[in-house]
């Protein structure tokens, strides 16, 4: 199947409007390590410290 140069030249421009309207730069964002990760991450290796009653008192998401 054969594209005529004026079809190609549409999608040539279509494709390039697209590229323009992206944006230049990517911002990856990661949020941070909560207490209760790192919490439970030092209680299976035994270590129930970061535990306190003010811990085990606050209400969870």
């Amino acid at each position: 199947m054969k594209i005529s140069s004026a079809l190609r030249k549409a999608i040539f421009d279509l494709i390039q409007e697209t590229l323009n309207a992206m944006p230049l730069i990517l911002v990856l964002v990661r949020h941070g390590q909560s207490e209760g990760n790192v919490a439970s991450k030092y209680s299976k290796k035994g270590d129930d410290t970061l535990f306190t009653s003010e811990f085990l008192a606050r209400p969870s998401s």
